[in-house]
């Protein structure tokens, strides 16, 4: 779950396309580390403001949404482990 602090910088600058792409790589490294509804709202956090500061046509609205669907991919594949599971 991201904090308070990132939720406020989120909407704070919801036209930088910088934090678009911060947002899309916390993502990928959370999908890497199997922690897949957390990449998935990061990753949709990342297409919001990438959808406000890109034009409609570039390649990293696709890519976000094909991570996205990633993600999806694997939260219906298999269920994440909860905490005692992973212990």
């Amino acid at each position: 779950m991201l904090t308070p602090v990132l939720l406020l910088i989120q909407f704070a600058t919801t036209q930088n396309k910088e934090l678009g792409t911060a947002f899309f790589n916390l993502g990928r490294v959370l999908f890497h580390l199997k922690r897949y509804s957390e990449a998935e709202g990061t990753l949709n956090m990342a297409l919001e403001i990438r959808q406000k500061a890109l034009p409609v046509d570039k390649p990293a609205l696709q890519k976000t949404q094909s991570a996205i669907a990633e993600c999806e991919a694997q939260i219906s594949m298999k269920k994440e482990p909860t905490c005692q599971q992973k212990f």
